[in-house]
């Protein structure tokens, strides 16, 4: 399942739940949610980065204390992610 993962240092992630215990969320290939303001757009315009790009890791653990919300992405941002996550992989 792909979830929109909102953290109380104000980032917000999307990834893939692999198991959601009593203290944390596990995630694999977490993806960092970016945000620009554009001047002559009325909207922010959205990119997505790896989480921890230099980490060798692909599943990291976030305690449930440090998150804010935990929601379902729209199906345009789930399918966004996987394309990115397809273009990350086909770089490295």
């Amino acid at each position: 399942m792909i979830a929109l993962i909102k953290l109380y240092n104000g980032q917000e992630v999307i990834g893939s739940v692999k198991d959601d215990q009593d203290n944390k969320v596990i995630l694999e290939d977490p993806m960092q949610i970016n945000y620009r303001l554009v001047a002559t757009q009325p909207m922010p315009t959205v990119s997505v980065s790896r989480y921890m790009p230099f980490s060798m890791d692909k599943i990291f653990a976030f305690e449930k204390k440090d998150l804010l919300h935990i929601a379902q992405p729209r199906k345009a941002m789930a399918d966004y992610y996987l394309h990115a996550l397809n273009n990350y992989r086909e770089v490295i």
